[in-house]
């Protein structure tokens, strides 16, 4: 499982960079790598947090060792680092509740980092250290990405296009006025060359 955080972790860097400098699929393979991983972690976080290979995961045997309080500790974190990633493709990708998620998973991860290490000072574990150096990939990146302003990755995108990010902002303010919707319509063409 590690191998697939691994692999999805380095499509969603080639991804945001493709998707950034305005390459084909960038979108899709950003949107594709992160989906993968969040589900990843939310699925299957108590097994990867706990160094349980995925053959092993129906096995019984394979958690005679592991505490109760550990799985649970592996299922939050999982889902505190999907939420994260969940709402790093709503901020590159400029959906909606993109910095509530961001707050929601950084409130969570920031709780089990103060418990992990708590954990890890008295019991010494590998499960904690893990969570920890995720936390270092993943904790600045939610923090720069909370503050980061919503046209940030728009405006790098598009800074060629001037025109096209002010039709953008504009329709922004007042989505429902269908002459604001033509004018960004009419500048995309313009981007696309149609």
């Amino acid at each position: 499982m590690k191998r697939i955080e691994i692999i999805s972790g380095s499509l969603a860097v080639l991804g945001i960079l493709f998707y950034v400098l305005n390459y084909s699929f960038g979108a899709m393979i950003t949107i594709i790598s992160l989906l993968t991983l969040s589900g990843l972690y939310f699925y299957f976080g108590f097994a990867l947090f706990n160094d349980i290979q995925f053959r092993e995961i129906l096995k019984k045997d394979s958690y005679k060792d592991i505490s109760t309080m550990r799985i649970f500790g592996g299922i939050g974190t999982g889902i505190a680092f999907s939420i994260i990633l969940i709402g790093i493709l709503f901020k590159i990708l400029r959906w909606p509740f993109a910095n509530q998620n961001l707050l929601i998973g950084g409130i969570m991860i920031f709780i089990i980092l103060i418990l992990s290490m708590i954990r890890f000072l008295k019991h010494k574990n590998g499960l904690y250290r893990e969570i920890f150096l995720r936390f270092l990939i993943y904790g600045p990146l939610c923090c720069v990405l909370l503050f980061l302003p919503n046209y940030a990755f728009l405006e790098l995108k598009y800074r060629n296009y001037p025109n096209y990010i002010e039709a953008v902002k504009n329709l922004d303010s007042d989505p429902d006025n269908t002459d604001l919707q033509i004018e960004e319509q009419k500048e995309y063409d313009k981007i696309k060359g149609r």
